[in-house]
């Protein structure tokens, strides 16, 4: 799934994770408000596959940039 169609791709998104909140701070948000957050950047590699996308408000989008997600 391309990221063309952004609308149906957050539906999908929002369903998979519990709704429209950021994944981050936790925000819950209208849906055309959030991104789409590659989790692994794509300056790092990270592709547009579901598994490595998020919803993210803008801040917290903002704010994470192309850093890499912390190892646990």
């Amino acid at each position: 799934m391309s990221l063309h169609n952004r609308p149906h791709k957050k539906q999908v998104l929002a369903s998979r994770d519990g709704g429209a909140l950021c994944r981050y701070c936790g925000s819950r948000q209208k849906l055309r408000k959030l991104t789409i957050d590659h989790v692994i950047p794509r300056s790092h590699g990270g592709t547009h596959a579901l598994e490595n996308l998020v919803l993210a408000c803008g801040p917290c989008n903002a704010a994470k940039g192309d850093v890499l997600p912390a190892a646990s």
